[in-house]
């Protein structure tokens, strides 16, 4: 990942929403004169892990998104398991894949997972009334 996409936020996405970007100019997008998603936020319940947890399964509205690269972000994934519900930053690789940068257990309080269609549409709104903020 280049350094200059960390100088936008992650923007909050629903994993369906992640499976439906499109590779435009090498940046990923909803549609061509929308801005670059590339650096998401997702959350969503753990549906599995490979046996080396560098990659896991999520499932976040009845869709399921693959986050690859899980063993090198710092500290690890060895805490990572089924069902736990967890928040992903990552960057988009296409087809649902989010390779991680950072990923944070939530399961210990529900209100996360309760927000998290909220967070979802406000970040969305957000995005459709100012655009200029992410490009």
């Amino acid at each position: 990942m280049s350094s200059d996409k960390f100088d936008r936020p992650a923007i909050k996405l629903h994993t369906g929403d992640v499976l439906t970007l499109q590779n435009i100019g090498g940046q990923w997008k909803k549609h061509e004169s929308g801005p670059d998603l590339s650096l998401v936020w997702i959350q969503g319940e753990v549906v599995s892990c490979t046996d080396d947890l560098d990659q896991v399964e999520l499932k976040d509205q009845g869709c399921l998104g693959t986050v690859s690269g899980c063993q090198s972000i710092p500290g690890g994934t060895t805490w990572i398991s089924e069902g736990m519900y967890v928040m992903v930053i990552g960057e988009v690789m296409g087809g649902g894949n989010v390779k991680a940068v950072k990923i944070v257990d939530l399961s210990d309080d529900s209100v996360y997972k309760t927000m998290w269609e909220h967070e979802v549409a406000e970040a969305k709104a957000v995005i459709t009334e100012n655009p200029d903020l992410f490009t």
